[in-house]
């Protein structure tokens, strides 16, 4: 039976299976992640010792794919047997017995891959320049990306919707949201749902390698994987497999199963400006990100995103209520979202919260959004694209007249650090004083420390001191350490006065004329010489 269109259905994960460089099931990779064991090291499928890179991240554990039949097994490729595998322990965990002889219609398999089976192509290319003039029949079957959803399907008899995501990088990840998708129309009670991927050969390593994408740390392969870090050089190739069970809640709880988690939410969308850059959703409803509600619980301090906004699946700004900031320090929103974003935040004004957005695009309703906001931090485009005035400084100013209740506007500079207004104080705060290679992610840390400063009621100057620190940390000194700076180690760096002192004032009639010639675009080396000038 179909659920209604306007009656979601909620998803949960009720199994889970794992095959990875640091173990052959869920639990053992689960306790290699806790202990920070990594899964790299040197490359022994095949002899690298004529490329450039040598490590990547095999599966090292024995497999034992007993409860498959060897004729069937003689015509799998790697990534099809690792997904088969994980399906099968995530069945178990999730305490359901699937077989062919019971197909189930409304059980389904989304399995992703973002090449396939490239190891048996890799493999019948050799048989062709060795002059063999017959292939197997079985060699497209055992190549292309969906057999891993179709061999799974096929041994546990699940004849419910059957798809195979390829989009590279994120094909386990669309896999996964589009399985939730399916359940939550009613098309389908439970999925099996996750990724495989097997692509350590001679061919895939030479091509990334040729891209200049791989690492090249081969005396150092526990240490080659290290996104975000100031010396990162690269990622590293692997292989492996996970596959989840979901239900459907009313599914899970017919027949006494015990949910791990409940998947919320799920949305997709592409940059659509080229492969190493994306292009601003200006104007658009339909960005990834959408809106993210995250109260501050007033007890434990602990962040909970309250509800995510997807627009395919049509959720409506009427099933928020007031009472979901009850008990709250602080409401935060988060993204893109129309008049439910503005809802939400009137309801946190009303109960006496501090209310923060992070804004960095225009979008339908956003007025009425910032119109309760206290705190708004954006990226560095947005005001002008907001305001019509190119000027950044006046773009600030003309957001702060236009909602004079804000108790500050300000936005983010990448490398330059942070320039904001308050009341008719101004602040620029400049970046940090070592090279920052990469402010990939600075934004999402800059905006997690100033909601834990403002909680702690530091005066404005301070805060934004404290989560410049924390950005720049982030993207550079704590990088080869890896991992979110601490909070102390944050004051440790401002206390230390590894960071100019900001700049607060009062602003004159003149403002916006001083803060253009002192302030707008000024790296720290140039201060002195600069303000010099000025006078």
């Amino acid at each position: 039976m179909s659920a209604r269109a306007h009656e979601r259905r909620r998803v949960v994960v009720t199994g889970l299976g794992a095959v990875t460089p640091l173990g052959g099931d869920a639990p053992s990779s689960w306790e290699g992640a806790l202990a920070g064991r990594s899964g790299v090291g040197p490359l022994t499928r095949f002899d690298p010792s004529a490329q450039a890179v040598r490590i990547a991240a095999e599966v090292r554990a024995p497999l034992d794919p007993s409860g498959i039949p060897p004729k069937d097994l003689r015509r799998l490729d790697r990534f099809v047997l690792l997904a088969a595998l994980a399906a099968g322990e995530a069945l178990r965990d999730a305490e359901l017995a699937c077989d062919a002889g019971a197909p189930d219609d409304r059980f389904g398999v989304a399995i992703g891959s973002g090449i396939g089976g490239v190891g048996t192509l890799l493999e019948n290319h050799r048989q062709l320049l060795a002059g063999e003039r017959r292939l197997s029949p079985f060699f497209i079957p055992m190549t292309i990306a969906n057999m891993a959803a179709g061999f799974v399907a096929i041994r546990h008899g699940l004849r419910g919707p059957n798809l195979c995501t390829t989009t590279a990088c994120a094909s386990g990840a669309h896999a996964i949201g589009e399985a939730a998708r399916l359940i939550e129309r009613g098309d389908a009670d439970a999925m099996l749902a996750g990724g495989s991927e097997a692509v350590v050969n001679e061919l895939v390593v030479a091509g990334f390698a040729a891209l200049r994408a791989l690492s090249t740390r081969n005396d150092e392969p526990e240490r080659a994987s290290r996104p975000f870090d100031l010396e990162r050089d690269g990622f590293v190739v692997g292989e492996g497999a996970a596959v989840l069970v979901l239900e459907a809640l009313d599914h899970a709880r017919a027949r006494g199963a015990r949910p791990r988690a409940e998947l919320a939410g799920y949305a997709a969308a592409a940059d659509a400006g080229g492969g190493d850059a994306g292009s601003p959703c200006v104007g658009s409803s339909d960005c990834a990100s959408q809106a993210a509600y995250i109260v501050i619980d007033r007890e434990s301090g602990e962040r909970t995103i309250l509800w995510r906004r997807d627009p395919k699946l049509d959720i409506r700004p009427e099933e928020l209520r007031p009472e979901m900031v009850q008990g709250a320090r602080l409401l935060h929103v988060d993204g893109h979202d129309t008049a439910a974003a503005a809802q939400a935040a009137r309801w946190g004004r009303a109960a006496g919260l501090p209310v923060t957005a992070d804004v960095d695009n225009i979008y339908p309703g956003l007025d009425a959004l910032l119109e309760a906001t206290d705190y708004l931090v954006s990226s560095e485009s947005f005001p002008a694209a907001y305001t019509g005035e190119s000027d950044l400084f006046r773009a600030l100013a003309r957001i702060q007249e236009r909602y004079p209740a804000m108790k500050l506007v300000a936005a983010t500079l990448g490398r330059d650090g942070v320039l904001g207004l308050a009341g008719e104080g101004f602040l620029y705060e400049p970046a940090f004083d070592v090279p920052v290679r990469d402010t990939t992610g600075a934004g999402d840390v800059f905006h997690g420390a100033f909601i834990y400063a403002l909680l702690e009621g530091w005066p404005l100057a301070r805060i934004l001191t404290f989560s410049n620190a924390v950005a720049g940390l982030n993207c550079t000194a704590l990088g080869a350490r890896g991992g979110i700076p601490t909070l102390a180690e944050a004051e440790a760096l401002v206390t230390r006065g590894e960071r100019r002192p900001p700049r607060w004032g009062r602003l004159p009639a003149s403002a916006a004329v001083i803060a253009e010639k002192r302030f707008l675009g000024l790296r720290p080396r140039n201060d002195k010489r600069r303000e010099k000038r000025v006078r």
